[in-house]
């Protein structure tokens, strides 16, 4: 046998030649690849190969397990917090992988968009259900006194003075005041009776803090709000909010209280006075609730 290149004799065992050291036994890129410790090995083709796909991501439980938290939260607790689990959701379901779980992911945006729309609706409802009642329960002036003494269906007590009295014929909203008019008065009462069996004991505080608070920005310009807190009235539950006001060096205390009964289960107390601090412990301390 002799060489291609070089026509030197050589052996048929040889791979390549010993004069001009071609290689004698050139690579076929048909044939099947021969490794060093002499198996043999072959190309998969492209759809054989096996596949890997990423586990679902963390921002998948986050997003849908904010979405049945907050839907559990909105409904038992307060929207407030329904409506904050589902922005939650929403960023959640940004971080998704879109090329590995698209479905994944419009699922989580769709969850969290329902449950922002769900809380939303849910405080524009109570909220004007609370204004609904409110203005149903409007004071009418024509049944006016001068009295120290509140005697309504749902409560009684005392005024230290005899103050102007207005009162509903029926219900249990007062508002008093000690001068001729409101406009001309230092001190002022105001208490409306409200039926709104969407309050209970669990959500009262999350659900009425925010509308004390707007009702106080809306109502008294040039207010600010010093202090907010849970407390009790009459030895129920309360949420009372403080506002002082520099030009007018006065203040307010606005107070709503949640007292469970068949009819009217919330009352919001509004006590103004000319002096810089002020509280209900005077109201309170001959407040008698009756039963109706």
């Amino acid at each position: 046998m002799y060489c291609p290149n070089c026509n030197s004799p050589i052996d048929e065992s040889e791979f390549f030649c010993g004069n001009c050291g071609i290689n004698l036994r050139p690579k076929n890129p048909e044939s099947d690849r021969i490794l060093s410790t002499g198996f043999v090995e072959k190309t998969l083709p492209q759809y054989a190969k096996l596949k890997t796909v990423p586990k679902v991501s963390f921002s998948t439980y986050t997003s849908y397990v904010s979405f049945f938290a907050g839907l559990i939260i909105a409904l038992f607790v307060s929207p407030l917090f329904g409506l904050l689990a589902g922005f939650v959701g929403i960023v959640s379901a940004s971080f998704i992988s879109r090329k590995f779980h698209l479905v994944h992911k419009i699922v989580g945006f769709v969850l969290a968009s329902l449950l922002i729309i769900s809380s939303i609706a849910d405080i524009s409802y109570n909220y004007s259900v609370l204004k609904r009642n409110q203005s149903a329960n409007k004071i009418n002036s024509s049944s006016q006194l001068i009295s120290s003494t509140v005697n309504t269906n749902c409560y009684s007590f005392n005024f230290s003075a005899s103050l102007h009295l207005s009162s509903n014929n029926s219900g249990c909203s007062i508002l008093a005041y000690n001068g001729s008019t409101i406009n001309n008065s230092t001190m002022f009462y105001k208490i409306l009776s409200v039926e709104n069996h969407n309050i209970n004991s669990t959500n009262f505080s999350g659900f009425i803090g925010p509308i004390i608070i707007q009702d106080i920005k809306q109502s008294m310009v040039g207010f600010n709000i010093v202090s907010e807190k849970t407390t009790m009235f009459a030895g129920n539950l309360a949420y009372a909010v403080v506002a002082n006001s520099a030009t007018t060096n006065s203040s307010v205390v606005e107070e709503g209280v949640y007292h469970p009964s068949s009819s009217a289960n919330f009352f919001d107390i509004i006590y103004a006075n000319d002096y810089p601090n002020v509280d209900l412990s005077a109201l309170q301390s001959s407040w008698s609730w009756k039963k109706y």
